[in-house]
């Protein structure tokens, strides 16, 4: 399997150990040093959405947020 074919997009979310795995290869691959968790990336890619203006019920499905006060913490 080449490395195009390795990661693939869909709405099903990843198990937390799965995603674990992921986030330290990601970081390592990309030259960050530190123990960076899940919850980082959860933040941080929620943050981007908001920011580029997606609506905050389709970032709430994606975060598995309940409410909007949650989302905005």
């Amino acid at each position: 399997m080449d490395g195009k074919d390795r990661f693939r997009y869909g709405k099903s979310p990843l198990r937390v150990n799965k995603l674990h795995a992921l986030m330290r290869e990601l970081c390592h691959k990309g030259g960050l040093l530190g123990n960076y968790m899940n919850h980082s990336g959860k933040r941080t890619c929620a943050a981007a959405l908001y920011h580029a203006g997606i609506d905050e019920q389709e970032i709430m499905t994606r975060t598995g947020h309940d409410i909007s006060e949650s989302l905005q913490n």
